[in-house]
């Protein structure tokens, strides 16, 4: 065997040993503590005890991480498993997304929280509230400009849809400050810089508009499922 048949076998050698280490070390040895899931269930609660309120949620779902600061809760990478909205075709599917979340005299549990990206953004959380306090949300949104307050809804039971001064406030770093004493609430943003579309089909012109009516049905129909989850529960 020649010197230079030597040296490329050794070469050869040396990287398949490199490989077989990296493969193992990263089998047994996580490449870091945020990019692991925790999970949790529907048992479990995320208290603010400072302003007497508690975060739960209505299926199981994980995070990378969850931390309480300046009374609100933040998660990031937030997944919630099998939620379901017969009849759009959104049924057992997950949503990952950050979310900072703070509610103060009051209970809250989330029932859904959906961020769909396609021509727009939208995101969509569902909540349920026992107390009559007030709730602060934010999406961590990546837009960097001005919060704008016809970016976003509050819907109330019966698909009222709530302007801002009544029962929402936004504030300028796009925190919305929710004190409607509804006990069933949907907060949707719509990310509405959109490109000149001018040129395209009516659907994709008129988009925000379609998406708006969808989403006052996927509601409509989030207030079903959550009335019927209560009956059941009455009667059980």
């Amino acid at each position: 065997m020649t010197l230079k048949e030597t040296t490329r076998k050794r070469f050869l050698t040396g990287v398949t040993a490199v490989i077989i280490l990296l493969l193992v070390f990263s089998y047994y040895c996580p490449l870091s503590q945020g990019q692991m899931s925790h999970t949790f269930t529907t048992s479990d609660k995320f208290a603010i005890p400072n302003l007497k309120g508690t975060i739960g949620f209505a299926v199981n779902g994980s995070y990378s991480e969850a931390t309480l600061n300046n009374d609100a809760w933040t998660f990031t990478n937030l997944t919630l498993n099998k939620q379901s909205i017969p009849g759009f075709g959104l049924n057992d599917f997950s949503s990952v997304g950050n979310l900072t979340f703070s509610t103060q005299d009051s209970n809250v549990t989330i029932l859904a929280y959906v961020t769909i990206n396609d021509s727009f953004s939208v995101s969509l959380l569902s909540y349920t509230v026992e107390g009559k306090g007030k709730q602060m949300i934010n999406f961590d949104l990546s837009s960097s400009g001005p919060a704008e307050p016809a970016e976003w809804s509050l819907i109330i039971p019966k698909n009222v849809v709530l302007a801002e001064g009544q029962g929402w406030t936004l504030l300028p770093d796009s925190t919305l400050i929710v004190t409607s004493e509804a006990s069933n609430l949907t907060v949707v943003h719509f990310d509405l810089i959109l490109p000149d579309k001018s040129n395209l089909p009516f659907y994709i012109q008129h988009s925000v508009t379609l998406a708006t009516a969808a989403v006052m049905a996927i509601v409509a129909t989030l207030a079903l499922i959550v009335r019927a989850k209560t009956v059941k529960r009455k009667k059980s």
